[in-house]
């Protein structure tokens, strides 16, 4: 039994030094400006949450919005 506990300590060690390795955007770099043209209809709302969300930004973007009439 303590090997089987010994191999779960390492994994879960392992696990937790690789996390921050598989950040996608490192903390010094620059975002990216972006310009994304919506339509404001309800099929839209999830670029929206995105940007409110913070998450645009966390994976290194900038989001520009600029609003259009129709297709």
């Amino acid at each position: 039994m303590s090997v089987s506990t010994t191999r779960r300590t390492i994994l879960a060690i392992a696990a937790g030094l690789a996390a921050p390795a598989l950040r996608l955007t490192p903390a010094f770099a620059q975002s990216v400006r972006t310009r994304v043209g919506v339509i404001p209809i309800i099929g839209s709302s999830p670029i929206f949450v995105v940007d409110r969300e913070g998450w645009a930004r966390e994976a290194g973007l900038d989001l520009a919005f600029t609003t259009f009439e129709s297709g």
